[in-house]
């Protein structure tokens, strides 16, 4: 049923702005991914602090994938392209991230919005993987599904 219902409205193409939104989940369920494995696995943090630092790091995000147009590219066509605009996008929004916690540090805008580096690193890690293997499945669901 859900197969059929993506078949009919997809148009053999995924919307850009389904990616960039699908992208945006992923970095959200990363970065939440992150401070869980940063704390062992389990809830000993701040979750006020996670749910205040969370749309500011998929907002980051999701404007370096829009800068590096990671989302534009075909979904059925993905290749090593994609990998490297994932990457790129990737590093871009960790610097971005550490740039707004050290303008944080310095002039104390956002109380609370301080975000260790380890977690910074982990969400990269979590989420260059993660990116790139949703591009990956997508276009093997599309192969199979478009197959004769």
């Amino acid at each position: 049923m859900i197969k059929n219902y993506f078949l009919r409205h997809t148009n053999k193409y995924a919307s850009k702005w389904l990616v960039l939104m699908i992208d945006s989940f992923i970095i959200g369920f990363s970065f939440v991914l992150s401070y869980i494995i940063r704390f062992n696995l389990s809830f000993n943090f701040d979750v006020e602090k996670l749910l205040m630092q969370l749309p500011t790091v998929m907002f980051i995000t999701a404007c370096a994938l829009v800068v590096t147009a990671s989302h534009k590219g075909f979904v059925r066509h993905t290749g090593i392209k994609d990998v490297y605009n994932i990457f790129n996008a990737i590093c871009l929004s960790s610097i971005l991230t550490i740039f707004a916690v050290i303008l944080n540090r310095q002039f104390e805008m956002l109380e609370g919005f301080t975000i260790p580096l380890s977690i910074i690193i982990i969400h990269s890690l979590i989420s260059f993987i993660a990116l790139t293997s949703a591009r990956y499945v997508f276009k093997t669901l599309f192969v199979e599904n478009n197959s004769p």
